[in-house]
């Protein structure tokens, strides 16, 4: 082969060779994403997070907003910095009754190694043979408590029975010990970390034998004789009673509801066809968990494999040495220089190859290999990211199945406050704002509009759908916009504690000079919401505009920040809403004693609260567009968007 030809081969292979590495990381960034960033800036607490990457072969979400918790979703050391100063605790139980004892010595010795280190954890083991029970060195703040049960004959019994006493255990002695708690199956064996990123109100695992089926084949309940009957096309994910837990108060009701249905199907001689598993989804589909463990909380065996199983955190299989370790990281590089070896191994065996040429290629092919390993974090997959690092959703289109939502809410018959501020000549935005707001805003819920205005009388006339009302506060006038954009969350902070603490359960703050195009409802809804800004949704956090001067209460240091949120829509339950409005108002209060004002006034001392009180959930740009004509290939819907105006015009001091 003549030389030019065969240095155009060679060009050809290596770029053929980088192309298939650019998709083969591009598939499997996620999971050594923060590997990645670890060795570049080792400095960083912890890196950006961004809403338009995430892992692409799994659903990080429910079509109810509970998060999906997967390997790659979450930032474990951010997780610990939210969780661990709350100096909360654990309480687990684990039943290993007859000859499931055997099982003890390796799950206890895994969980010291891997369950909730450097948390509380009080592990409460129900047993026939209290001797048998291995002596295994707890960690610092971690104990063990025996408690003696009768034995039993049959299996079932045992399964079907833990509900009752899980129950009397909350009941009588828990309630006020501890904040969470996880029930456990004995015979499986920890792998990795099952740490806070599984805490949430009420958490379920999906069963690692169906979760890439349909419902269809779930083995549900289906003779209508049983408690836990689950009609044929019903159900969203098939559960694992093997290991379950959330809030004291959660499980408790879960506990209390299983028990009470499995007396039932006793008295009428019928036993549901998984036992308590049976009965513990069907409680879970009418009362939806808000927060999923994926089957890697608890694998069927740890010789078996799954594409989307990155991490093995429980299992009930004994490993090999080949299983021992669970990051995907050195398996990515395994399966790059593969391709490598395999070409080395055919040129060899061709005589006519120089081995300068050999050389030169092998060179090139590993200075492609390095440049990429150390650039896939930025070749991002198209479209968005569906989870914050700390597991919060972000809400987009598509994301959420709205009939589902609201049948989940309306059934709770919550109360919704908004505010709204419209001085000046911002009265001129309230028809618009209302008149939309009555088309699209939490339509079938009851919504309670107050609106502050220094012009009652230029309120104009809409009308209010069943159970929506509107209340007008007159307010003081104002010379400058920016004390008005200020003075809203002293305002707020007082209407709550005098007024809403008991009259509401949510709140939204909204700003006037937009307008609805779409639905805003239920899937909004969460403990603390932001809304991510739309002018910085794409942008790297040193563009954000935080306020960088350290004189200020709203100060936020340089490679610090997650997002930027909007003053312009911000919300949650009535009592996060009221710490918000009361930090931020003292906030600037300091200012203002020290004569300062920050760059963007409230809003910058919104986003130094949310920086340090993380969001529980996220709304897209989608609830608060920048201009209805402005485009961006991720908005697919505008619900909520600012409207045009002249700034100059109408605020009263520019």
């Amino acid at each position: 082969m003549p030389l030019r030809q065969y240095c155009a081969f060679i060009v050809l292979v290596f770029l053929g060779m980088l192309l298939s590495g650019v998709i083969f990381i591009s598939s499997n960034q996620m999971s050594c994403k923060q590997a990645v960033i670890d060795r570049i800036f080792p400095l960083l607490q912890y890196n950006q997070p961004s809403v338009l990457s995430g892992r692409t072969d799994v659903v990080p979400i429910s079509s109810w907003l509970a998060p999906i918790i997967w390997d790659g979703t979450f930032d474990p050391k951010l997780i610990d910095s939210i969780y661990i100063p709350h100096n909360i605790k654990i309480v687990t139980t684990v039943f290993a009754l007859g000859k499931y004892t055997r099982f003890l010595q390796d799950f206890l010795e895994s969980a010291e190694e891997h369950y909730f280190s450097g948390y509380r954890v009080h592990y409460y083991l129900f047993t026939d043979q209290p001797e048998a029970v291995p002596s295994v060195k707890m960690n610092e703040n971690h104990t063990l408590t025996v408690r003696k049960v009768p034995s039993l004959d049959r299996w079932q019994d045992i399964s079907m029975g833990r509900m009752e006493i899980l129950e009397n255990l909350i009941a009588n002695e828990l309630i006020h010990e501890a904040d969470y708690m996880f029930c456990l199956d004995v015979d499986t064996k920890f792998y990795g970390r099952w740490g806070a990123e599984s805490l949430g109100h009420l958490v379920g695992v999906i069963h690692p034998w169906f979760f890439d089926y349909p419902r269809d084949s779930f083995s549900y309940e289906r003779r209508p004789e049983s408690q836990a009957f689950i009609p044929a096309g019903e159900g969203d994910y098939y559960y694992t009673a093997a290991a379950f837990g959330g809030v004291l108060e959660e499980v408790y009701r879960l506990t209390k509801t299983c028990h009470e249905q499995l007396r039932v199907d006793r008295e009428n001689n019928i036993e549901a066809v998984w036992h308590e598993e049976s009965h513990l989804n069907k409680y879970f589909l009418y009362n939806k968990p808000t927060k999923l463990l994926s089957p890697e909380y608890l694998w069927r065996d740890i010789n078996a494999s799954a594409g989307q199983i990155k991490v093995f955190v429980i299992s009930d299989g004994e490993p090999q040495v080949q299983d021992v370790a669970f990051s995907s990281c050195p398996v990515e590089e395994i399966h790059l220089l593969t391709p490598l070896l395999s070409l080395l191994r055919i040129m060899r065996l061709r005589q006519s190859v120089h081995f300068s040429h050999l050389a030169m290629f092998v060179g090139l092919l590993l200075s492609g290999l390095m440049f990429l390993s150390y650039t896939s974090y930025w070749f991002r997959q198209i479209g968005v990211d569906t989870l914050t690092s700390w597991l919060a959703p972000i809400v987009w289109e598509g994301t959420f199945d709205s009939t589902l939502m609201d049948a989940i809410y309306k059934q709770q018959n919550i109360t919704v406050v908004t505010t709204v501020f419209a001085l000046g000549k911002y009265t001129r935005f309230l028809q618009d704002f209302l008149e939309s707001a009555e088309e699209h805003y939490f339509s079938g819920y009851r919504v309670h509009y107050y609106l502050f205005t220094d012009q009652p009388e230029a309120v104009p006339s809409v009308k209010m759908n069943e159970n929506h009302t509107l209340t007008v506060r007159k307010v003081p006038s104002l010379d400058r916009w920016q004390d008005i954009s200020m003075g809203r969350m002293e305002i707020l902070e007082n209407l709550i504690a005098n007024e809403l603490i008991h009259e509401a359960d949510y709140m939204f703050c909204l700003d006037v000079d937009t307008k609805f195009y779409g639905r805003w409802g239920a899937e909004s809804l969460g403990h603390l919401v932001g809304v991510i800004h739309p002018w910085f949704f794409d942008y790297p956090r040193d563009s954000f505009s935080y306020e960088r001067r350290p004189e200020s209460q709203a100060f936020i240091p340089a490679g610090e920040g997650d997002y930027y949120y909007t003053a312009a829509a911000f919300g949650g339950v009535l009592e996060e809403v009221y710490r918000l409005t009361k930090t931020c108002h003292e906030q600037l209060r300091v200012d203002r004693e020290n004569n300062i004002e920050a760059v963007w006034h409230e809003e910058s001392h919104l986003n130094k609260y949310f920086l340090y009180n993380k969001p529980t959930k996220l709304l897209s740009p989608e609830y608060l567009w920048r201009d209805i004509n402005a485009s961006a290939g991720q908005i697919k819907v505008v619900r909520f968007s600012h409207v045009a105006k002249n700034n100059a015009e109408v605020r009263p001091n520019l």
